[in-house]
Order: C-alpha cells, then structure tokens, then sequence
C-alpha cells in the first residue's frame, strides 16, 4: 500500500489541474504510484481518470440537463457532450503518458516479464468467466481480497444512482464491483482477482460520503428501494459467512436511512410553514424557517453523528478482535 498516499497526492491535484504548478505535481504523483506498485499503476491511472472527467464540466453536468426538443438539437447536444469527454480525455493522457514515459526505465522490462510468463503463472481465480456477476459484494464487503467496506457504502453507492451528477460513475463502479470483467482487464487479462479494485477505494469513499453530505444539507427523502440491494446483500454474507455481526451491519444501514428519511421529511415540512410566521411577532417568514431548520437539523445532525461513531467504533473493536490472533514474525 505504499502508493496510497501518491494516489491520495495526485485526486487532491485534480480540482486544480489548471494551474501549472499542479499539473507538474499531478505528474509527479502519478511517477511515485507507478514506481511504488507496478501492479496497482493501471488500476491507479483508471480511477484517477474517472475522478477527472468527474471534476470536470461533464461531471458537473452543465450540457446534461433537459434536452431540448427536436432530433437535431439532440444531436447537437451528444456531439457537444462527446467532444468535451474526448478533449478532457486526451489532457489527462497526456498527463498519464508523462509519468509513464518517466518510469519507462522500470515499467517496460517488468510488463515484459510478466507478460513473457502470463501461460505459466498460477493465476487462482483464472479459471473463473470474468462475465460472472457476484451479487453478494464480496469484492466491496466484508471479503479479504477487496474493499472490506460495510453494507453502509453499498447503500450510499445505489443512493448516488438517483443523483443526476454521480449517476453515471456510481453505475460503473457497482458494475466493477459486481462484474469481474472489469478486474480482469485491469489484471491484463491473467486473472480477475478483486484486489486489483483496492485503489478503487478513495473514490468509493468519496462518492459515498458526497452522497450522504448531500441527501442531508439538501433534505432530500431517500427511496425505500435504495434498502433492497443492501438487505440481499446482508442475507447473502450470512449465509455464506454465518457471522451474526453482519446483521448489526444491517441495522446501522436501517437507522442512517431512518435519519435521513426523517430529515427530508422534516425539510418538506419546513418548507410549508412561511404561512404561520404571522404568529411570532417582529419576526419575518425566513427568520422563522431559519429557526425551525437551525434547530431540528442540530438534533438530526447529532443523532447521525452518533450513529456514525458507534458504526465506526464496532469496525474498529471487530478489526482489533480479528487481528488478535494473527501471528506475526519476528
């Protein structure tokens, strides 16, 4: 895991990728991933790609909003989207291929070894379709060979499929989690090991704590149906794995859904209740909102943020229980 914090380096370059000095530095991240791990660099490179067409106009959405009638304003409108998602896609190779050119000396002799032994190598999951769909998330849950995430991240990832913003890369990344293509190719088509996602890992977080930020400042009602992935999920853990915890994990997921769902309702309330500002003198309708928000968001904020330490201080004692009996060498 050496190269993390390179990976950490180059998404925090990104926002400001117009400025010289970032884009130099943006460079230079992306050499000291691809000189850490070889075998990570491409999975790197990829979310890295992803994180930038996210950050840009595309990721903003400004030429996706409501199309406008008529099948050549349509037309006009794809041509325009397609040709900013290629200029952005060729400035961040140019950035890629830099750092690339600058590890040449190392990467090009150890892709040819690995690439002169690929029929030989004991690949483990080789012999698996990489079209088969492993619906219980193993590669993002619990499992030691992928994310280790918990149910929490699997529900604000289908949570982010109903924002317009992120509807497109919570998409892919449930299809890499779940399809073992995507490993595949990313392992240069000898494996589809899961663990290749791994530096997947920033921008799940980000997307998920975005999603979550989000659905709270704006008060917006999450969907029931956003439950049932992670429920199958949950069910389908258990039964493989048999560990009770997993259900904890559920009911966490149930309690943050509950806050949010109560939230939203709340703001659908507040915003209705301008009419009744005549009943407190010398104060106008905003005051009153501002009053009403200030006060249930403070109690709304402090139960989710309760609910968050309790679900990070049981990882945390689980993590601990687990690690106790490993044996370590001296």
């Amino acid at each position: 895991l050496n190269y993390m914090p390179f990976l950490l380096g180059a998404l925090l370059c990104i926002p400001d990728r117009g400025k010289w000095g970032k884009r130099l530095l943006l460079v230079l991240m992306m050499f000291l991933v691809e000189l850490h791990s070889y075998y990570y660099a491409i999975s790197g490179l990829f979310v890295l790609y992803l994180f930038f067409l996210y950050r840009t106009e595309w990721g903003e959405n400004r030429c996706l909003g409501k199309r406008k009638r008529g099948g050549n304003a349509r037309k006009r409108e794809w041509a325009g989207i397609l040709a900013k998602w290629g200029r952005q896609t060729l400035c961040f190779v140019g950035f890629a291929l830099t750092s690339v050119a600058m590890a040449g000396v190392l990467l090009l002799p150890t892709a040819a070894s690995i690439l002169s032994c690929a029929a030989g190598k004991d690949g483990g999951n080789a012999g698996k379709n990489p079209w088969e769909f492993g619906w219980d998330f193993d590669a993002l849950l619990y499992g030691g060979y992928g994310l280790g995430l918990t149910l929490l991240v699997l529900f604000l990832l289908v949570l982010s499929l109903c924002r317009k913003r992120a509807r497109l890369l919570a998409a892919f990344l449930i299809f890499s989690l779940v399809c073992g293509l995507v490993p595949f190719v990313l392992n240069g088509f000898l494996y589809n090991r899961p663990k290749i996602l791994i530096p997947f890992l920033p921008l799940v977080l980000f997307l998920s704590i975005e999603t979550l930020e989000e659905y709270w400042t704006l008060s917006k009602k999450p969907s029931f149906f956003c439950l049932l992935p992670a429920g199958a999920a949950a069910w389908w853990q258990y039964r493989e794995q048999g560990e009770i915890w997993i259900w904890a994990d559920a009911g966490f997921v149930l309690l943050i859904f509950g806050v949010l769902w109560w939230n939203g309702r709340a703001g659908s309330q507040r915003a209705a209740l301008p009419e009744r500002a005549d009943i407190a003198p010398g104060q106008t309708a905003e005051e009153v909102r501002q009053m009403l928000c200030e006060g249930k968001r403070t109690f709304g904020g402090y139960v989710l943020a309760g609910l968050l330490a309790a679900m990070c201080s049981m990882i945390f004692i689980f993590a601990v229980v687990l690690h106790r009996g490993d044996e370590f060498i001296r």
